[in-house]
């Protein structure tokens, strides 16, 4: 099977405390000069959202890496036949009911690894 199209979208990072979690924002808009900064319930997305930080930890040890694919059908079946096991039990779903973001259950190096069909 050949693969399908994946990109990298983003790099989650977590904290143990929203109060983390800013003071790395304040240190990424200040001294890194990320000014591009959108909130999200649980996030703050910077870096032409290539960064996300979250307000508190979550899933992955240290954080997760999102990949984008086109095609999320296509994208699921290839990892399922490279023999990764996808999390079902956590998708979300966009308005057509169609699975827009799903992580595979193994951590890799400490980062939970989602495929989503939002860049």
């Amino acid at each position: 099977m050949e693969a399908p199209k994946f990109e990298f979208a983003h790099l989650g990072v977590n904290a143990r405390s929203k109060e983390e979690a800013e003071k790395f924002l304040l240190f990424c808009e200040n001294i890194l000069n990320f000014k591009d900064k959108f909130e999200k319930p649980l996030s703050y997305f910077i870096a032409d959202r290539k960064m996300e930080l979250m307000k508190n930890d979550a899933r992955g040890t240290f954080g997760h890496i999102a990949i984008y694919t086109p095609d999320m059908d296509e994208g699921i079946r290839y990892l399922e036949s490279m023999g990764y096991e996808m999390d079902y039990d956590d998708v979300r779903l966009d308005e057509n009911g169609k699975i827009r973001l799903i992580y595979i259950k193994e951590e890799m190096n400490g980062f939970a690894i989602h495929l989503t069909s939002q860049k």
